[in-house]
């Protein structure tokens, strides 16, 4: 129910974004023991919400769930084919031609001031967006190399962050897929655990927010990987 009210979820209902299905998507993959389901589900979300699974192949790839990443890339071809089958090959030309339009609106209409991800929020701070790219992917590499600890309830969590590291944009409400870990920690940790967990699910700090769901998550991974048996 915390999860529910967090501003991640407000901001992402009032002008009718995805990122809740988006992120009930992200959940259900991590709620299926079945491996292709995994995959066809992840692999649905990559072409839907990019945003929220891009690293999610590397992680499957650690984890060596092989069926998983087959599953990922078979939908993912699928539904790829099945667009350019009904709508023909110049709809990637449009899209493509598209996106120098859609980021001067983001930059005309001040919705850098939202973004989560280092790429899309640089603008704000008059940064070039490639360099903080760059430096969001190797974050995203290195947090998907560090979480192999992480149980089910987490992992889409961290995928979730490391995906919204590497994203070119990426605004609050897609911290929804982070809300509902925030959220278990806030009601059940103290000290420096339940700070970080409020400055991540108050999803308003930009990239700050984000940086602290991957510390707690991380300092998670880690009290994990301390208590299992050798």
């Amino acid at each position: 129910m915390l999860a529910l009210i967090s501003p991640a979820v407000i901001v992402g209902v009032i002008p009718g974004q995805t990122s809740l299905i988006g992120s009930a998507i992200l959940f259900a993959a991590f709620t299926t023991d079945c491996r292709w389901c995994r995959g066809i589900l992840l692999g649905a979300l990559m072409t839907f919400k990019p945003q929220l699974a891009v690293m999610a192949p590397l992680f499957l790839l650690l984890r060596r769930d092989w069926l998983s990443v087959l599953a990922l890339a078979l939908t993912g071809a699928f539904i790829a084919a099945l667009t350019t089958a009904l709508f023909g090959g110049a709809i990637w030309r449009d899209w493509i031609d598209a996106i120098p339009g859609f980021q001067d609106i983001v930059a005309n209409r001040g919705l850098s001031m939202s973004a989560v991800s280092p790429a899309a929020f640089a603008k704000t701070i008059g940064l070039p967006s490639l360099p903080l790219l760059a430096l969001g992917c190797i974050a995203a590499i290195v947090i998907a190399v560090k979480s192999g600890a992480l149980n089910r309830q987490e992992l889409p969590a961290m995928i979730a962050a490391a995906s919204l590291f590497a994203a070119p944009y990426a605004l609050r409400y897609d911290m929804i897929a982070i809300a509902p870990a925030m959220a278990a920690v806030i009601l059940s940790e103290r000290s420096r655990k339940a700070l970080l967990a409020c400055v991540a699910y108050s999803a308003t700090f930009g990239p700050l927010s984000l940086a602290a769901s991957t510390c707690l998550l991380d300092l998670r991974s880690s009290r994990a990987k301390s208590v299992q048996p050798t």
